[in-house]
C-alpha cells in the first residue's frame, strides 16, 4: 500500500502494480469511517493524488472492490493466478 507510488515514479522500480479501484463516492465514504478525515480534507487529500481511473490505466492489475466481499475475492484470485503461474 503506497498512495503516491505513481506521483513518485516508484512503480517504475518495482516488478507490478495493483491498483484496486471502487466507487469516487465509496472512496470519499471509506476515507471518512476509516481514518476520521472530514468530507473536505478526503477531497484536499485526493486533489493531490492521481485519480484511481489514472492508476488503473498505468497498472499491470486492476480489482475493482466496489461489488462486494465475494466478487473482489474472485478477482484477486485471478489476479494472484495470473501472477504465480
Amino acid at each position: 500500500d503506497m498512495p503516491l507510488l505513481f506521483e513518485t515514479g516508484f512503480h517504475h522500480r518495482v516488478d507490478l502494480t495493483i491498483v484496486v479501484t471502487c466507487r469516487p463516492s465509496q472512496q470519499v465514504r471509506r476515507m471518512i469511517r476509516r481514518d476520521g478525515f472530514t468530507r473536505q480534507a478526503v477531497l484536499a487529500r485526493l486533489s493531490a493524488q492521481w485519480s484511481l481511473t489514472k492508476k488503473a490505466q498505468a497498472s499491470d492489475f486492476i480489482i475493482n472492490n466496489s461489488n462486494g466481499l465475494h466478487h473482489t475475492r474472485r478477482q484477486v484470485a485471478r489476479v494472484w493466478k495470473n501472477i504465480a503461474g
